[in-house]
């Protein structure tokens, strides 16, 4: 079962200014290519045309020639190694980066109001919240997730941090049911795997800005290209966002819960020859955020409120990921390996008593610090209707609770820190044979 996602004509809230240069690119993106144009046009023109005879009519059987044209370009990594969408045994939902453009899809929250059987449930602070696919989700203060997400080969497998932006993506694959085998942990519900546009070369630039309400302002630019023609490329891209909050707070004359945060990234790829491949991605957000918004739900009037902090309420978490791969090539064998990093630091200093009274007063302020650092070596190969992979993978947890709770204007303080640390190490492998067009055996398993 396969979802693909067309939304096109959505209205925007403000005004959008957006300039696009783009040389020697194909209509889709990578992976992704049109059916042939004349066949397409001949077909649609011929479509309940008066005196058109049976010959050149438009017969179910041209329709699902045509239908399987369309699919039969769309390729996929679900299970590590490129495939055929239609030959993958998984439901899923599959976004291609103009999807992703025509739904105004900015965060991985977004897609998954786009994703049929999934939804996200957002714990107020930014980048915390946990998805939930077909009912199955896991509590924030598990550190864990029932569905895995993978950036370029990143694990985010934890509700903090779990939402981040989405930019120069060409792809989104949402796959559902349990993943363990390739995914391993956190992966029982499903995996969300984000795979970026890959720089080329062909050079590509884009330039956009966006004005609303509130005082709304966005602008972000994004360019890519070959600084070694067929050896080197690189891709840079960067965005700012800052936008007043809808809560007022009356000890201020002020908005409560504004919102500002500033994002780049920048990928550089590597082929010095045609069996290999060398890319480095680095991303890092920072945001500059006003009080967290799950908190001022508990006020008399969500939309106003008082505070004694007079205005020293802040969210400022970052996220920081980067990532080294290399695939290398031989005799119709490809070896792969990905080391990656994750960094997600929670600065907050929250107001939960919304009232100028200090015997009244109840701050939390939290100085959490959660990183990740993997490993993941895989050989696979496709020959034939035959195809095989095998893996290893590992990866350690440092997290870092320290939060400080305020009552009763001080007369009451309570610490709450604690560390984790984890090690976590599997083997795995996965085959399939295809007997006939029609049956496959297919196996795997982990330790």
């Amino acid at each position: 079962m396969v979802h693909l996602s067309k939304q096109t004509g959505r209205v925007l809230a403000g005004l959008l200014l957006c300039v696009s240069l783009t040389a020697g690119q194909s209509a889709f993106a990578a992976g992704m290519e049109a059916a042939p144009q004349n066949k397409v046009d001949s077909l649609k023109n011929n479509e309940d045309k008066p005196g058109t005879n049976d010959s050149d009519a438009v017969h179910p059987g041209a329709e699902q020639e045509l239908a399987e044209q369309e699919l039969a370009e769309i390729m996929v990594t679900a299970q590590k190694q490129t495939q055929d969408v239609r030959e993958v045994p998984i439901t899923m939902t599959v976004f291609s980066g103009f999807d992703l453009e025509d739904m105004n899809v900015e965060s991985v929250k977004d897609i998954m109001a786009h994703t049929p059987n999934m939804s996200y449930f957002a714990a107020g602070a930014e980048g915390l919240g946990t998805p939930n696919v077909r009912g199955l989700t896991a509590s924030l203060r598990s550190f864990g997730t029932s569905t895995a997400m993978y950036v370029d080969g990143v694990p985010y497998t934890s509700g903090f941090g779990f939402d981040t932006l989405l930019q120069d993506i060409q792809r989104i694959e949402v796959l559902k049911g349990p993943q363990g085998t390739l995914y391993g942990k956190n992966a029982e519900a499903g995996v969300v795997n984000v795979i970026t546009m890959k720089p080329s070369n062909a050079f590509t630039g884009k330039v956009t800005g966006e004005i609303g309400e509130d005082s709304k302002q966005v602008a972000s630019v994004s360019v890519s290209g070959p600084v070694v023609k067929d050896k080197f490329y690189i891709g840079v891209s960067a965005k700012y966002y800052e936008k007043e909050g809808y809560i007022e707070d009356t000890s201020m004359n002020d908005t409560a819960n504004d919102q500002e945060y500033g994002f780049g990234k920048i990928n550089l790829r590597l082929t010095p020859s045609d069996d290999l491949e060398v890319s480095l991605l680095a991303q890092t957000i920072q945001y500059e955020n006003g009080n967290i918004n799950m908190n001022d739900i508990s006020a008399n009037d969500p939309r106003m409120i008082t505070s004694d902090l007079n205005g020293g309420y802040y969210d400022k978490p970052s996220s920081t990921i980067s990532a080294l791969s290399a695939a290398y090539t031989w005799n119709e064998i490809k070896f792969e390996t990905v080391v990656t990093y994750w960094n997600y630091q929670q600065d907050s200093l929250a107001e939960f008593d919304f009232t100028d009274n200090a015997l009244a007063m109840y701050h939390v302020l939290s100085l959490n610090d959660f990183q990740k650092l993997s490993g993941e070596f895989r050989v696979g190969s496709t020959t034939g209707n035959v195809s095989w992979l095998i893996g290893a993978y590992t990866d350690r947890d440092d997290n870092l609770v320290d939060n400080t709770i305020s009552m009763m204007d001080g007369g009451y303080t309570m610490y709450v820190t604690h560390e984790l640390e984890a090690v976590n190490k599997a083997l795995f492998a996965h085959a399939a044979w295809a007997v006939s067009d029609r049956f496959s055996v297919i196996g795997g398993g982990a330790v």
